[in-house]
């Protein structure tokens, strides 16, 4: 008799916790979103380009700033052959508002494809900044300046190479 009211006393508690307790789990529904922006994309509005130079007997650079001035140092200087210096300039669109990278090289060699000689470029900057924000319609034009080395005696010819400029959201 004891078994049996020990027995009753248990299934009576552990039905007492099971009830007593409520739900032992509950739900909720959740919502997934997603937005879909503007795809990016970058035009080139003008290649950089530096002019016409004389190198000297010493090592010099040209600066083009992101306003198309120009800057000489050391054995360079401007020869007036009817080239024009242009800054590189690029056109961005995408979201309006939004914010953006760029990524430059951090040097570029241009060579000459008659000579094989080199020049390096490097210093490459944007009027924009590295990062900045498109306008109300989703545009931006972004100006990019660099600096060009001459080696002493530099030897005469065209030279020139392509580079990437990447631009993505932030």
């Amino acid at each position: 008799m004891i078994k049996n009211g020990l027995i009753i006393l248990i299934i009576l508690g552990s039905s007492l916790l099971t009830f007593g307790q409520g739900p032992s789990s509950t739900s909720i529904s959740a919502t997934a979103n997603a937005v879909i922006v503007k795809p990016i994309d970058i035009t080139i509005a003008a290649d950089i380009h530096f002019g016409s130079i004389a190198a000297g007997a010493t090592e010099g650079t040209i600066t083009l700033g992101v306003d198309g001035t120009l800057t000489y140092s050391g054995g360079t200087f401007p020869v007036d052959a009817g080239t024009e210096t242009i800054n590189a300039s690029f056109e961005i669109s995408g979201e309006p508002h939004g914010s953006v990278s760029f990524i430059l090289p951090h040097e570029v060699v241009l060579i000459d494809l008659v000579s094989g000689q080199e020049l390096i470029m490097n210093n490459l900057i944007l009027d924009t900044g590295f990062i900045t924000t498109l306008d109300k319609d989703g545009k931006l034009t972004a100006n990019m300046g660099a600096t060009l080395h001459i080696g002493a005696h530099q030897e005469a010819g065209s030279y020139s190479n392509t580079f990437e400029v990447m631009v993505s959201y932030e």
